[in-house]
This record gives structure tokens, C-alpha cells and sequence, in this order.
């Protein structure tokens, strides 16, 4: 089987709702790039990658298709070292990784479509059957109903039959982060896991003194609390809380995670699997973090 083509595709939406992101950034539209290998043999791959859906169609289509096409998809492995290798010296983290993911994961499908079996047999099976989905939520809308909106969301997840979510927190004003998440927690109860993401947009100081604050309200995990470059600072907070701190989602490879998981920077990381290099990588990443008894769980 040789790959014969790759087209990208971008898909954009406005949403019902333009909302603003922890850090303070209005979201009117999203985007993806989706990535498409054909075979001829008649099987077709898709894949996904992270980001500004544009640029990553520009490094698809740019600095990887050439390389691609005429390779065997079952040499995933092979394809993806020399597609790295090939961007080593100005691409070894960010858009140029979420390239490869989306090429990696339409790879990976092919292969399965092939076999006619699902990925996770692939690559050494399902350790479950099933597992507990988080609704992600409760963004900044209403800037004159920010505490009684995120209730709301909140109950409809809960009433949609959600057991667990991740609330995003920010803005910079840590009374208010708190009143929201105390609010929540009141309404859905104690039986509902509760996740925070402050998408990277506190200091440490500022972190760990709302991390304490939080910390009354049985929180699953503290998302991305600081810079995602901040390694010392992942520490100084992941130290100074009794709650799990997270973070990966803007790490990239098995290279970008090393420091953090040999270091024990967080509790959790979460490799995001269209930006940190695709199932090949993520398998390594997952392993890394075995090895050091660090729970590793999908960013989403």
C-alpha cells in the first residue's frame, strides 16, 4: 500500500456565542485543520491538528506532503522520524508538531481501516470499555452575569448527564474565580467532578494563593495554572497545593515532556493528541510518564 495524496481541509464556524478565554481573548469563530491521505488501495485516513487551522495546512501542505506520498502508511513510525528530522532545526515544537499529529493520526487510521480494527488494538489494546467523559465549559460570556452564568452551564451539563467538568477560571481576579467555582461546586454537589483550566494566565504567586483558595471545593485537577514554559514554576506550585496540578496541552513530543515528567513538574500531564506528535508520540509520552509514576491523561 503507498500513499497517493494528502489534502487539508479547513472547517470554520461561528459559534452560537462569542466567549472570552482565560486570558482575555474573544472567540467568535473555530477552526480546524483536517488532514485526508488516500492509498491506492482505496483506503482514506483522517487526522487532526491542533491550532491555527491555516498554518497547519501551509506546513501539511508546504514541508510534509512530498515526503509522504509514496510511503507505505504501515512504516508510521519511519514517516513520522523523518518528517521530524526534516523541520529539526526551526520546527521542534508548536505548529510544525500539530502538522505531523494530523498526518500521524490519518496514518494510524488507514493502518486500522485496513486490518479492520480500532487504533487501540494497534497498539496493544483497551485497558477499559469505558471511561468517564468531562463536558468543557463555563467561559466568560456575560460579564455582568459571570457567577450566575457558569451555574447555569453547569446544572445543563449535569442535567445532560455529565459527571464531571472543567470550568475555566481567570480575567485575573482571583475573588471572582472563586466565587464562580464555589457557586458551581454548591450547584452540581459533590458527586460531580470539578476540573479548573486557567489556560496559562497566572503567576505563581497568584497560582498558588487561588489554588489554596480553591482548594475547599474538592477540585479534580488545577489545569495550566502558569507560562507552560515555566518548569520551576510548575514545581513551586505543584508543591505548595493539595490538589492535582495539570498542564502539557502546550508541550510538544516526548522531548518536551522529559524535563517536565523526570522533574515531576505536575501531577498530571495531558499530551494533546493532535498537537504533541499524533499516537506515535503520545504512546511515548504516556510511557515517559509510567516510568516515573506520573498520571498522564488526554488533553481535551
Amino acid at each position: 500500500m503507498k500513499v497517493t495524496d494528502i489534502v487539508c481541509h479547513i472547517l470554520q464556524c461561528k459559534v452560537d456565542k462569542p466567549f472570552v478565554s482565560a486570558r482575555g481573548w474573544v472567540y467568535g469563530t473555530r477552526s480546524s485543520c483536517v488532514v485526508e491521505i488516500s492509498t491506492d488501495q482505496g483506503i482514506t485516513g483522517w487526522g487532526e491538528c491542533y491550532g491555527p487551522s491555516a498554518v497547519a495546512k501551509t506546513f501539511v501542505e508546504t514541508q510534509f506532503k512530498a515526503r509522504v506520498v509514496g510511503k507505505d502508511p504501515f512504516d508510521v513510525e519511519a514517516i513520522w522520524e523523518d518528517l521530524y528530522n526534516r523541520i529539526k532545526d526551526y520546527g521542534t515544537t508548536g505548529m510544525a508538531i500539530s502538522a505531523i499529529s494530523g498526518i500521524d493520526i490519518a496514518l494510524w487510521d488507514i493502518m486500522g481501516r485496513a486490518v479492520n480494527k480500532p487504533v487501540h488494538k494497534l497498539i496493544g489494546g483497551a485497558y477499559r470499555t469505558e471511561v468517564i467523559p468531562y463536558a468543557t465549559g463555563l467561559y466568560f460570556i456575560d460579564m455582568n452575569r459571570l457567577v450566575e452564568e457558569a451555574v447555569e452551564e453547569a446544572l445543563e451539563f449535569k442535567n445532560d448527564g455529565f459527571r464531571a467538568i472543567k470550568m475555566k477560571i481567570g480575567l485575573g481576579d482571583l475573588k471572582l474565580d472563586a466565587r464562580r467555582v464555589g457557586a458551581v461546586r454548591k450547584a452540581v454537589g459533590p458527586d460531580v467532578k470539578l476540573a479548573v483550566d486557567a489556560n496559562h494566565c497566572f503567576s505563581v504567586p497568584n497560582a498558588i494563593k487561588l489554588g489554596r483558595m480553591l482548594e475547599e471545593h474538592d477540585i479534580l485537577w488545577f489545569e495550566e495554572p502558569i507560562s507552560p514554559e515555566d518548569h520551576d514554576g510548575y514545581i513551586e506550585v505543584t508543591r505548595a497545593l493539595d490538589m492535582a496540578v495539570a498542564g502539557g496541552e502546550n508541550d510538544f513530543t516526548r522531548w518536551g515532556f522529559r524535563d517536565v515528567i523526570a522533574r515531576k513538574a505536575m501531577d498530571i500531564v495531558q499530551p494533546d493528541l493532535c498537537a504533541a506528535g499524533g499516537f506515535s508520540e503520545c504512546r511515548k509520552i504516556a510511557t515517559l510518564a509510567s516510568a516515573f509514576g506520573v498520571e498522564c491523561v488526554p488533553h481535551a
